[in-house]
């Protein structure tokens, strides 16, 4: 579901009310996350700037150049923000500068951590004399809540990445090169519901030993251990992160190890352990606790080499973090991974994730694929 100019308005009153709170005269937000979250704006990133700029007080403006100015003028005709739309001789910096002069209010401007930094040096070597700070603090804590609406986007893209893995366990891959399964994860994708195939991780062997290991040459044998993950953008802008890893078979009927068992075994009660801990009022830095001391405890601490998760919506990776020293309090509306992992290098790597959020009860999953060792061809 697509937020109305309704809610595009509250969130950017939203935003205005955080401005006043902190001193900050001016929101200037480039094409990214933060500008879709607050007006559903998805504009072009070159080196022709568009830009939000929203007061502490009255009508955002949207700077547009004349070629791209279509989509904004859609919204601008709606009354969500005011209209600058800048000539291909003009130089849009100054456009900026002169409003944020002309309005006043200029002790403390917050940009985008996605502005390209050749625009802000411009908008500093304009704007001189004030202060500059983040526009992460203004927004990042209306984001970290996601709303009803949201949390179905979520929920919805997450089910149809959990198809995906349904039909991948049923095509050969003993014989084939991780960049084939790697595409045909994407086409899946695309075939279900995700309008960007963003991500294909596919580690077999010793690869899986690397968490992020780009899919590549390798032909994956029988034996293997394969780390799959992979996900995408949906319709709505919010994405899916799913990870599962199989074992290869083959035609012979192979059957893993103990020690790959093991493995299994003990990150898929991690990751359990570390959902069933969620509950309002969790630390997220507990939560990475809770499942690093069970890996620790099984003699794998130091082959868990990542955080346990990473917040997801508009952007694949945002607050909160599940990392060791985040103190983030975990609340109801918050959505992140719980992905636990053991590498073993040389040998195989087995990490598990799903998409999972906190409501007034505890946690809830975006992902149901099955969590347990599957045996693919």
């Amino acid at each position: 579901m697509t937020p109305s100019n309704e809610e595009y308005r509250t969130r950017m009153a939203q935003a205005q009310a955080r401005m006043k709170e902190q001193g900050v005269d001016w929101l200037l937000l480039a094409p990214g996350s933060d500008m879709r979250y607050l007006s559903g704006l998805s504009a072009r990133v070159s080196e022709r700037l568009n830009l939000l700029a929203l007061p502490q007080a009255g009508q955002p403006r949207f700077y547009a150049p004349a070629l791209e100015a279509m989509g904004p003028r859609e919204l601008a005709t709606q009354g969500l923000f005011d209209l600058s739309v800048w000539q291909e001789d003009e130089n849009p910096v100054k456009l900026v500068a002169e409003a944020v002069r002309r309005e006043g209010g200029q002790q403390r401007l917050a940009v985008s951590d996605q502005m390209w930094s050749m625009f802000l040096l411009r908008l500093q070597a304009e704007i001189t004399n004030v202060e500059w700070q983040s526009a992460a603090q203004v927004i990042e804590p209306l984001r970290i809540i996601k709303s009803a609406a949201e949390i179905a986007a979520l929920a919805e893209i997450g089910a149809a990445a959990d198809v995906v893995f349904g039909e991948i366990i049923k095509v050969r891959f003993s014989g084939r090169r991780e960049v084939e399964i790697a595409e045909l994860l994407g086409q899946m994708l695309r075939a279900n519901q995700h309008e960007v195939a963003k991500f294909a991780i596919v580690a077999s062997g010793p690869n899986g030993a690397s968490p992020h290991h780009d899919a590549g040459e390798r032909v994956i044998e029988p034996g293997d251990m394969v780390v799959l993950d992979f996900g995408g953008i949906g319709h709505h802008g919010y994405g899916s992160d799913i990870s599962r890893t199989v074992f290869v078979a083959g035609d012979a009927g192979l059957a893993p190890s103990e020690e790959q068992l093991n493995v299994c075994n003990t990150v898929q009660e991690a990751q359990e352990l570390a959902f069933r801990a969620i509950l309002p009022g969790i630390e997220a830095q507990a939560l990475d606790k809770v499942a690093r001391d069970h890996i620790t405890a099984a003699g794998y601490g130091e082959a868990f080499l990542h955080r346990l998760g990473h917040g997801i919506g508009l952007d694949g990776h945002e607050t909160p973090y599940l990392v060791h020293g985040n103190a983030t309090k975990i609340a109801p509306g918050m959505a992140f991974s719980d992905e636990p992992g053991i590498y073993l290098a040389g040998k195989f790597g087995v990490r598990i994730e799903d998409i999972v959020y906190c409501n007034e009860d505890g946690g809830v999953r975006c992902n149901e694929a099955t969590r347990e060792l599957v045996m693919v061809l």
